[in-house]
């Protein structure tokens, strides 16, 4: 991840915990009505809905595995980090192929 994409998450986190907070100061509303409004409609769901979501999940997640994460990294460059040593990764090569 770039380091302008981190700042710009970094932000939009900051800015989503200051809303929530003033929002949270400034409301009037009980906020366990909300929290059970909201658990009730999870509640009323169907059980296939919950199996829908989790399958579209785990399909965006095997695709973003497969096909976007093999071109961004590179066997020899990635580093492992311990404290303050570093270790770089590298492959061993194979033994007694055939």
């Amino acid at each position: 991840m770039e380091l302008a994409s981190r700042d710009a998450l970094d932000t939009a986190l900051v800015v989503v915990a200051l809303v929530l907070v003033y929002s949270h100061s400034v409301s009037t509303t009980d906020p366990t009505s909300i929290v059970g409004a909201v658990v009730a409609a999870l509640v009323s769901l169907d059980p296939l809905v919950y199996l829908v979501v989790v399958g579209v999940g785990g399909i965006c997640f095997l695709a973003y595995d497969l096909l976007y994460l093999p071109g961004r990294t590179e066997p020899c460059s990635r580093v492992l980090t311990a404290g303050a040593t570093v270790f770089a990764v590298r492959p061993s090569p194979v033994r007694g192929g055939r």
